[in-house]
């Protein structure tokens, strides 16, 4: 992979958050490894989960030294420590449970942000173990949990079809008044306020940045991304409507959108991806972007400093 140039090496008086998913947009699953990535993460027994690209670590590494980087990922706890995150990296917060509770911070109280989440959860709980009673009780639907009691988390099977998917996002919204992001055959539900964009403006209300920079691949980070200066976003996203949603919030202000092209820039001249299949050119395809427009987007941040 192409290598970028190095950043300037000074003092940033410009706060930028760098507010980040994790899974396809930092790293992949390990089926989809190129040769020379490293594993990232690992299961209690030992199989290999999670990969990254070398060339990549490092350039979140410096990533990490110029901005105020922020994980927000579906994860649980105990999901998010099967990682292993190079020492050189400096992560500022982690925010867990598709963005509801804040697993550790260099600057904002956990216990604060979490009771805060607790108290708000309360009036929607009912709402969500409604929801997921119904959705368990469906002969398309494979395994269905709720998580930590702040969403739910589902997947269908092979009964599964398009009249369900036609009529479930209503039913949910105006039966159980729970919103949900359908993804292939997965599904997250959430209630009001409790997704990532609410964990992105919590964060902006702690830590008062010039600029908030996000990135994110599939539809549970359209919430956060409508709270960004500067998008890093799928194709797909595109087609589930980001533009019209930014367009519906009445953005006025400056911001910027880096929207990856899965048929055109796939490690263009690397041969590293020869025998792949269309997803996994995708998915590394855009790992790759992500870091290469973060940086771009440093790069041109700090010129103006």
């Amino acid at each position: 992979m192409e290598r970028k140039k190095s950043l300037p090496s000074q003092n940033v008086e410009k706060t930028i958050l760098f507010v980040s998913d994790i899974d396809r947009t930092l790293i992949y699953p390990q089926r989809f490894a190129r040769k020379g990535d490293v594993c990232i993460e690992w299961s209690e027994d030992g199989k290999e989960l999670s990969y990254a690209n070398p060339d990549n670590l490092e350039d979140l590494i410096k990533l990490s030294k110029l901005t105020k980087l922020v994980l927000v990922t579906a994860r649980t706890e105990e999901q998010y420590r099967r990682i292993k995150w190079p020492e050189e990296l400096e992560i500022h917060s982690v925010v867990i449970n598709l963005g509801n509770d804040l697993l550790f911070s260099q600057e904002i109280n956990p216990q604060e942000w979490n009771e805060k989440t607790d108290n708000s959860m309360k009036e929607h709980l009912e709402d969500l173990k409604n929801a997921s009673k119904w959705l368990s009780e469906q002969e398309f639907v494979e395994r269905c949990s709720i998580r930590n009691d702040r969403f739910t988390f589902a997947r269908f099977n092979d009964k599964w079809n398009a009249n369900e998917k036609r009529t479930l996002q209503d039913k949910l919204k105006n039966d159980f008044n729970c919103n949900c992001d359908l993804i292939g055959e997965r599904l997250y539900l959430t209630v009001p306020g409790h997704d990532k964009g609410t964990a992105v403006s919590r964060l902006t209300k702690y830590l008062h940045p010039d600029t908030v920079m996000v990135a994110g691949d599939d539809k549970p980070d359209v919430p956060m991304l409508l709270h960004a200066n500067c998008a890093i976003v799928d194709t797909e996203l595109l087609w589930y409507g980001i533009i019209n949603a930014y367009t519906a919030i009445g953005r006025t202000d400056n911001f910027v959108i880096y929207c990856y092209d899965r048929n055109e820039e796939f490690s263009k001249g690397d041969t590293s991806n020869d025998g792949f299949s269309e997803e996994a050119k995708h998915v590394v395809g855009f790992v790759d972007y992500v870091h290469s427009k973060a940086l771009e987007y440093m790069e041109e941040s700090l010129e103006e400093i």
